[in-house]
């Protein structure tokens, strides 16, 4: 038996593909699906170390907010985000995830490495905010970030390096909205340089 395409392989007929996307931050430069929305000048270079991936530099009070170029092709509340993301210094703010509007907390939902708390957050708004607080300290590893939003939008589910966090589950103000994928760092407090650096990101829609 022949097949038409690869998917149709391994899908059942008359099944709709969902938006579903890689990102392995290789080459050069940054590929220009990606947009900036930071502030005070920040930077998207490529890391020139291996598997450095891109790195992303805030400058003084700003901030570097890496957004998919405002097209917001998955759902908040239904949808699956991975990637692979460090933070590299304290007195850093470092999240990844889904947000409607890259450079606002607001419909969005995402993972938080914050110096102002001691373990790693998993954070949701879907119109009031919900912070939930793991039980795992935050860190300069590299780590795999992983965020699963069940098809009912009722439960948020984070996973640490292929693990379910401990008291990684939220289920409550799960936005309904549509979301891009967004990186940031900034300072928690002063003027310090900041940077963060991923290698990896996928979403799709579940």
């Amino acid at each position: 038996m022949t097949f038409p395409s690869v998917y149709e392989m391994f899908t059942p007929i008359g099944t709709i593909p969902k938006q579903h996307f890689w990102e392995w931050f290789s080459g050069d430069s940054l590929n220009s699906r990606w947009t900036n929305h930071g502030s005070s000048s920040p930077t998207y270079v490529m890391n020139d170390a291996v598997d450095g991936g891109l790195r992303l530099t805030s400058s003084g009070v700003g901030n570097a907010i890496l957004g998919f170029n405002n097209r917001t092709q998955f759902d908040v509340g239904q949808c699956t985000f991975i990637a692979i993301f460090r933070r590299n210094s304290s007195n850093q703010y470092a999240t990844a995830g889904i947000r409607n509007s890259p450079p606002s907390s607001g419909n969005a939902v995402y993972m938080l490495m914050d110096t102002g708390a001691s373990n790693i957050q998993l954070l949701n708004n879907g119109g009031s905010p919900t912070t939930t607080v793991t039980t795992t300290p935050i860190h300069t590893n590299w780590t795999t970030v992983k965020i699963e939003n069940d098809r009912a939008n009722t439960t948020i589910k984070l996973s640490l390096d292929g693990v379910l966090a401990g008291n990684g589950t939220s289920t409550t103000n799960i936005s309904s909205s549509a979301g891009q994928p967004v990186i940031a760092t900034l300072p928690s407090s002063g003027s310090a340089t900041t940077t963060c650096d991923v290698r990896y990101i996928e979403a799709y829609n579940t």
